[in-house]
């Protein structure tokens, strides 16, 4: 399984408390007035990561990161559900 990825960012303190990563997916269909990441509205933009590889980056830095120190953003998370489970 694979997700659609925007971005990703091994540390941040302004997406959520602590020291955590975050991740922006790729595509959403939902079209909010305002929004202020127009650029991950597209799913046929963005990275490919499969979920193994993923997880492996996380992992990677966790030392950096407190324990669930994870942000998921979009673009829509609940659009790439099956692949955050």
């Amino acid at each position: 399984m694979n997700l659609k990825v925007h971005s990703l960012l091994e540390s941040s303190v302004a997406n959520g408390p602590g020291q955590r990563a975050v991740i922006w997916v790729q595509g959403c269909t939902l079209g909010c007035p305002g929004c202020w990441n127009p650029l991950s509205h597209r799913r046929s933009t963005g990275t490919e990561w499969g979920i193994e590889e993923l997880a492996g980056r996380l992992k990677s830095v966790r030392s950096r990161i407190e324990i669930s120190g994870v942000t998921i953003s979009g673009g829509e998370p609940l659009e790439q559900a099956p692949g955050l489970v």
